[in-house]
């Protein structure tokens, strides 16, 4: 049994890149669906701040959390 869902951000390898906050949002949404009990945790948001607006990072938060709230699932921001 999985903790969490963890969505690999990175520029290589199989990673989706930090300007992609569509996919990142997509994949998010999708594991809210399937397994709504396993928190969602977003880690480090000031890194996804260095190449995205301020504003649409907030508009992908928002759009989530009335995801999370919708499907009754968990979310976790976190940041230093």
């Amino acid at each position: 049994m999985r903790l969490c869902f963890i969505i690999p951000v990175s520029f290589i390898g199989n990673g989706i890149a930090f300007t992609e906050l569509h996919k990142i949002l997509h994949f998010a949404i999708e594991h809210l669906r399937k397994t709504p009990l396993i928190p969602i945790i977003i880690d480090c948001l000031e890194y996804l701040a260095l190449y995205n607006d301020f504003v649409d990072i907030l508009k992908m938060l928002h759009i989530l959390r009335d995801h999370v709230l919708l499907n009754n699932g968990w979310k976790i921001n976190h940041c230093y």
